[in-house]
């Protein structure tokens, strides 16, 4: 069983293997949390890592997930307002400002699992900064090539916004990934 949880635990942010499913590590947590001891001290640095985080906090009531939880990377189904989101996918453009109420959100593109979303980022998350400051996330800084059309991949969750002038993901933690 550990060989073949190890196994699928390599598999986020690959394309030739399969990642592990909400359900293969809910019915798992336990395993995955001791193989990935930084997800219970906020330490998450990978794909997996933040899959196992997003699960784990759902199960435990963290995140609440009534109106959908659904990971993008293999469902390329619309977004629906409100439902957590958990995307593997190439970051573009995430550049433009867009003024929200009291704070400054960024916006680019998300594509993920065959289909292409808003990437929404709050221009004052202390998760977002600390992620660039520790260089796990607009690698490059202001030459990242998340900001341009080549983009970056990326890997993280939030929750989806299709309303009004906003339709994407707003991010809660992401990090960037090489293909």
């Amino acid at each position: 069983m550990a060989a073949l949880l190890l196994t699928s635990l390599a598999a986020c942010g690959s394309e030739h293997a399969r990642a592990p499913t909400f359900d293969e590590i809910g019915a798992n947590l336990s395993r995955y949390l001791e193989t990935y001891p930084g997800v219970e001290r906020g330490e998450t640095r990978s794909c997996i890592e933040l899959k196992v985080d997003l699960v784990r906090s759902v199960m435990r009531g963290q995140i609440v997930a009534t109106d959908g939880f659904k990971d993008r990377s293999i469902d390329g189904s619309s977004l629906r307002n409100g439902e957590i989101v958990y995307f593997e996918g190439r970051a573009r453009n995430v550049i433009t400002p867009v003024a929200a109420h009291s704070e400054t959100l960024i916006t680019g593109e998300l594509e993920a699992a065959g289909a292409n979303y808003g990437l929404i980022f709050r221009g004052s998350s202390p998760i977002t900064d600390r992620r660039v400051k520790e260089g796990y996330l607009m690698r490059g800084g202001a030459s990242s090539p998340m900001l341009g059309p080549e983009g970056a991949y990326v890997c993280g969750f939030g929750v989806a916004v299709v309303e009004g002038h906003l339709n994407g993901i707003v991010v809660t933690d992401a990090v960037e990934f090489s293909k």
